[in-house]
C-alpha cells in the first residue's frame, strides 16, 4: 500500500489544485522538476494545507500530465516510493427539470407501448423532446458557470434538435438524456492508480527515470455492466462519449510523448515511461 498520495482537489481549464499527503523534503527541488515543461505558467506550494496550485496553458499541457509529473517527482524524492494518484469526481446533481424530462420520456415510452391514441402520444413525445432540450441546455449553463467548461456530451443537444426537426422525438430524447445524465449517475466518485519512479544510471553515464503506472486493483461495482450498456447505446446513435478514465488519460499523455517525458530530471535526458496494466 502506498504511503504517499497525490489527490486532485479541484481543476478548471488552465488551473489545477493538488493535495499531497506528505510535504516534499525539498519543495524547491520538486517544483523545479515539474515546472520545466512548456505551458506551466505558475506553480505554488502551500506548506500549511500541503496543496500545490498550478496555472497552465491547456493547449500546451494537460492537467493529467501535471498530476503525473508531480507524482513522478514525489516518488523519486522519496527513493522510488509508491505514490497513489487520486481524482475525486464531483457527482452530478439533478434538478426538477432533469427528473421531469426523464419522467416525460418514460411516460411517452409507456404510451407508445400501450398503444394509446396518436394525439396523446404526439403530445407526450413533444413534451419529452422539449423538456429534455431545456434540461440539457440548463446543464451546459451550470457547467460553464461552476466549472468554466462544459461536458463534451452536452453537444448532443445538437443531435437532439436535429432529430426533433425530423420528428424523431422519443428515441432522440431518450438517447440524449442517457448521454447527458445516465453515465454520470452510475460513475464512481473517485478514480485511483499507483505510480513509482526510479532514477537509473545507464551504461553510457546517462540518467533517466523508469516510471511504472499501475491501474488500481479496485473491482468495479455491479452497476458497471449497466454503465457499459448506456455507453453502447449512446455510441450507436453516433454521439461522442468522452469518458476516459484516469489510467486512460495517463496512457494518452504517454503516447503523446512517445513514452518519453522530457525535461523532468536533473539532466536534460529523457524519461522512459513504462505503463503496465
Amino acid at each position: 500500500m502506498a504511503n504517499l498520495s497525490v489527490t486532485v482537489l479541484h481543476r478548471l481549464a488552465g488551473r489545477i489544485r493538488i493535495k499531497l499527503n506528505r510535504p516534499p523534503r525539498n519543495i524547491e527541488y520538486l517544483l523545479n522538476r515539474v515546472i520545466k515543461h512548456e505551458g506551466i505558467k505558475k506553480l505554488e506550494f502551500n506548506p500549511i494545507s500541503k496543496t500545490l496550485l498550478a496555472i497552465y496553458t491547456p493547449t500546451l499541457i494537460s492537467s493529467t500530465e501535471i498530476l503525473l509529473r508531480v507524482s513522478i517527482a514525489l516518488s523519486v524524492e522519496f527513493n522510488g516510493s509508491l505514490v497513489k494518484l487520486e481524482v475525486k469526481k464531483k457527482k452530478m446533481t439533478m434538478g426538477f427539470i432533469d427528473y421531469y424530462s426523464g419522467g416525460s420520456i418514460a411516460l411517452a415510452a409507456s404510451a407508445k407501448i400501450l398503444n394509446t391514441p396518436i394525439s396523446s402520444q404526439n403530445f407526450l413525445n413533444y413534451n419529452a423532446g422539449f423538456s429534455t432540450t431545456a434540461s440539457v441546455i440548463k446543464h451546459a449553463i451550470d457547467e460553464v458557470r461552476h466549472e468554466g467548461i462544459y461536458d463534451p456530451e452536452v453537444v448532443s443537444v445538437v443531435y437532439l434538435i436535429n432529430s426533433l426537426i425530423r420528428g424523431n422525438f422519443l428515441a432522440a430524447s431518450a438517447i440524449t438524456w442517457l448521454a447527458t445524465f445516465g453515465r454520470h449517475i452510475l460513475e464512481s466518485s473517485e478514480e485511483t492508480c499507483y505510480l513509482k519512479a526510479i532514477e537509473v544510471e545507464s551504461d553510457f553515464d546517462k540518467s533517466y527515470m523508469d516510471v511504472e503506472v499501475h491501474q488500481s486493483p479496485h473491482i468495479e461495482p455491479s452497476i458497471f455492466p449497466l454503465k457499459m450498456i448506456i455507453q453502447g447505446i449512446v455510441k450507436t446513435a453516433g454521439l461522442k462519449v468522452d469518458d476516459l478514465s484516469l489510467i486512460d488519460n495517463i496512457k494518452k499523455v504517454s503516447k503523446a510523448h512517445h513514452d518519453v517525458l522530457e525535461g523532468i530530471g536533473n539532466k536534460a535526458n529523457p524519461i522512459y515511461m513504462r505503463i503496465e496494466y
